[in-house]
């Protein structure tokens, strides 16, 4: 998973991701939710700088991660995430686990 990385406290999130990629970015960001539970550090940023338009695996995967998140009490921020980006979120019904 090359375009998927931890980098300066963020993770990137790139669309077009095979199953196992975004499997793999899934546990990664688990990882990152689970450090980031209980801790005085309870947000975990997301860059979505790399994403040009939702499809539907890469949509999939961010409801997963949003309600995983959820569950422990961390919050994710999108970070540069283009307005349409957050419309199809909110479409989705997803929009509101996001900062």
């Amino acid at each position: 998973m090359a375009d998927s990385e931890l980098q300066l406290d963020h993770l990137v999130v790139v669309d077009g991701l095979d199953v196992d990629e975004r499997a793999a970015f899934v546990s990664t960001v688990t990882a990152a939710v689970n450090a980031a539970a209980g801790s005085s550090n309870d947000q975990l940023a997301l860059d979505c700088s790399k994403v040009r338009r939702l499809d539907e695996g890469t949509l999939g995967m961010l409801g997963l991660i949003a309600r995983s998140a959820q569950r422990r009490g961390t919050r994710l921020t999108l970070l540069r995430a283009s307005k349409q980006i957050r419309a199809e979120l909110e479409a989705a019904g997803i929009g509101h686990f996001f900062d």
